[in-house]
């Protein structure tokens, strides 16, 4: 039986995507990781794209990361699992007719996509491909209330936290370099670092403006936590970057924080809530992971 499905390298992007494409996978934001040595792969059905992959290919290694959380394939809810076995064995084929002798993939949380991840997890498998680096995420979905969420010690953290007078709310985006110095800030008093320089940041947020949010916590006039979201796409907010300074460790206003960012997640209907993962030197920071959990 011929199948509908035909496997094809994308030259351009005038042929519509039939799913809603993940920031990290949009022509712009690749172009930002690199403006040249990408390929693009894709399945189409009828008039459009049912899947899509994006590698950057350099010295035989075909990266569909580059500077981005994660990149990877990504698809409709009803592609068939034997067309993504086609699928992996077509690009797989064109890379190695150009050199390319590795391929590296990073998956998002399965909550993104839990069908499609899922499937495709198994199916890489399947085809040979070995996990050489597993992170621990934490994804919250936007169900009832968010003390519901939480444990009561961090119940108790919010109230503190209300009751000193600490108050949170979100920021235009004109505020972003206060946001991002005060971040840094934190990060260095914690001997730790940003992954992105205030410029890079800049450029991202220049493109892309309705994908950030600034939410902070404030002491009055001072800053006392600060997180810059990164909206994946209408259904996902990722809790990119966040920090507060030492002298507030006691009252932790993160957790105020996050009550406010899973506030404005219910109210505009976005989904989940990722925290993202927590790890230092790929070994899990067990602190930050057990407060995330």
């Amino acid at each position: 039986m011929i199948h509908p499905y035909q496997f094809l390298e994308l030259i351009d992007d005038e042929t519509p995507v039939g799913f809603d494409l993940w920031l990290f996978h949009e022509t712009q934001h690749v172009h930002l990781q690199s403006p040249t040595g990408w390929r693009t792969f894709a399945v189409k059905k009828k008039n459009e794209i049912v899947a899509q992959v994006r590698f950057h290919i350099h010295d035989g290694i075909a990266r569909a990361s580059l500077k981005s959380p994660f990149g990877t394939i990504q698809s409709d809810k009803e592609f068939p699992v034997e067309i993504l076995f086609s699928f992996i064995q077509f690009f797989e084929d064109e890379l190695k007719k150009n050199g390319v002798n590795t391929i590296v993939l990073k998956n998002p949380p399965v909550l993104y996509a839990p069908h499609q991840l899922e499937i495709l997890s198994v199916s890489l498998l399947n085809f040979g491909y070995q996990i050489t680096n597993a992170e621990i995420g934490a994804v919250m979905k936007l169900e009832g209330s968010f003390e519901e969420k939480i444990d009561s010690w961090e119940a108790r953290k919010v109230s503190q936290a209300e009751a000193s007078g600490l108050t949170a709310d979100q920021w235009e985006l004109g505020k972003l370099e206060t946001v991002y110095n005060f971040i840094h800030d934190c990060r260095i008093e914690r001997g730790q670092s940003l992954s992105l320089s205030y410029n890079e940041v800049k450029e991202i947020v220049h493109i892309f403006p309705d994908r950030f949010l600034l939410s902070v916590v404030r002491d009055k006039e001072k800053l006392a936590a600060a997180s810059i979201g990164i909206k994946i796409n209408k259904h996902i907010l990722y809790n990119f970057y966040s920090a507060h300074p030492k002298e507030y460790d006691q009252v932790s206003p993160v957790v105020l924080l996050l009550k406010s960012l899973y506030q404005y997640c219910k109210a505009t209907q976005i989904d989940l809530l990722d925290l993202g993962t927590s790890a230092l030197a790929g070994k899990p920071n067990v602190g930050l992971l057990d407060f995330k959990l």
